[in-house]
């Protein structure tokens, strides 16, 4: 039996932490939640098959910006998606220079879902047709203008 591929979800909003995690689950992933930066952290560092985090930007305490800081000092290859309502060209350019793979926008779970195996797949060296469509997906093209 092959194991699942496994992804962080990193968010402060309890009631979506667990809509992600069943609706991922459904898709054939393992989900891993933490309630905020801080526990993301945590469950980052316990879970080292990681293939993917998804991380909130606007959190109490410790911001999106400071876990993707954080856990690239941890790993400076696992891809990162931002799944927010808050997300402005400042924080997007700041992402980027830490790798960010993309910003999707709440609630767009599907386009998500799209984000998400795209992300795992380049990071396993596979090639990838097409993009995400969300409009927050201006970061890809704010990131080609670089």
């Amino acid at each position: 039996m092959t194991a699942k591929t496994k992804i962080l979800f990193i968010d402060d909003e309890s009631e979506l932490l667990e809509l992600l995690g069943e609706y991922f689950a459904d898709h054939g992933f393992e989900a891993v939640l933490a309630n905020g930066g801080g526990e993301g952290l945590k469950q980052f560092r316990a879970n080292s098959d990681v293939a993917l985090v998804v991380c909130d930007v606007s959190m109490p305490k410790l911001k999106g910006l400071e876990v993707i800081k954080k856990i690239r000092m941890l790993s400076e290859k696992v891809p990162f998606v931002f799944f927010t309502g808050f997300g402005s060209r400042d924080t997007m350019l700041e992402a980027s220079k830490y790798g960010a793979y993309d910003f999707v926008r709440k609630p767009d779970i599907a386009g998500l879902l799209q984000v998400v195996e795209q992300a795992i797949a380049v990071s396993r060296g596979e090639k990838v047709n097409g993009t995400h469509e969300d409009p927050l997906s201006e970061y890809q093209r704010l990131l080609a203008q670089r």
